[in-house]
């Protein structure tokens, strides 16, 4: 009877702490399980110098989606935002089964065995009779009491609308920072592709300059022309020039800001594998 008594009381409390209702909106974000290293373009700066025209014309961009979709899934910034909506939504379902902290269970077992030592005596003349008796017993109780903090149910629905804002402006900030994180990938991304442009035509402007300077040294050689046309034409020369590295660093460094923003490599060089680089190493 008591056995059943105790069931009755435990497992009623057991099945309502297992049926807690999940957070609304829950799992709208990844759990960060797994850490992945931060992105880091492997780009030498031979690569950047030696790249020629026809490679930078040869380079296709990825699709803007793509770069958006890579950003929003490779960027560690996920996984913070991830496991800070987790832990939120522990620490909700904690709150809403902090009513069972009102109700106490007690139960108590004993078992042991008393001995009783006796002796008797009738008479002087007679032995005394000494009589040792014992006996098993076991001893068990269960009870329950419960305790109705007011303030604790006064407050309890505001505290869990209050953890629920807390979700809720986690997954904002998210939205907010993958926001600035899109707007920052376009620039790049038109950046990139206004620079890929202008590279051709400098690079155009630098070649024709480059010959008329050769052609105006040849004539200076012959005398046809003066160091004034010919210092003229090296100073034309020399800004084609400074005028083609520019957009190239520029061009470069929207490249690589992209490929940081975006997660995605771009004008990257494969990482190598440890195995690799050994046996690269190796004379």
């Amino acid at each position: 009877m008591k056995k059943s008594l105790l069931l009755a009381l435990v497992l009623p409390i057991f099945w309502a702490a297992q049926g807690q209702h999940r957070t609304p909106g829950s799992g709208a974000l990844p759990a960060a399980e797994a850490q992945s290293p931060a992105y880091r373009p492997n780009v030498s700066q031979a690569l950047l110098t030696d790249m020629s025209v026809e490679s930078y014309a040869n380079l296709h961009l990825p699709p803007l989606h793509v770069l958006l979709e890579n950003a929003r899934e490779r960027s560690s910034q996920v996984n913070m935002f991830a496991a800070k909506t987790e832990e939120q939504e522990r620490e909700l379902k904690t709150l809403r089964r902090s009513w069972l902290k009102f109700l106490k269970i007690n139960s108590s077992f004993s078992y042991g065995t008393t001995d009783t030592n006796s002796e008797f005596y009738y008479d002087s003349n007679l032995p005394v009779v000494q009589n040792v008796t014992g006996m098993t017993r076991r001893w068990w109780n269960v009870g329950a009491s419960f305790n109705l903090p007011l303030d604790e149910i006064f407050n309890r629905r505001n505290k869990i609308k209050q953890q629920q804002r807390r979700i809720a402006s986690i997954r904002y900030e998210t939205d907010s920072w993958y926001d600035e994180i899109c707007l920052s990938i376009i620039d790049c991304y038109t950046t990139a592709i206004q620079y890929l442009a202008v590279l051709k035509d400098t690079s155009q402007a630098l070649i024709i300059a480059q010959a008329q300077y050769e052609a105006t040294e040849a004539d200076f050689v012959n005398g046809k022309v003066d160091a004034v046309a010919l210092s003229r034409q090296r100073n034309i020369s020399n800004e084609s020039f400074r005028m083609f590295q520019e957009t190239r660093a520029k061009l470069n460094k929207a490249l690589l800001q992209l490929e940081v923003l975006s997660k995605t490599p771009i004008i990257s060089q494969p990482q190598q594998q440890p195995a690799e680089m050994s046996k690269n190493a190796k004379p």
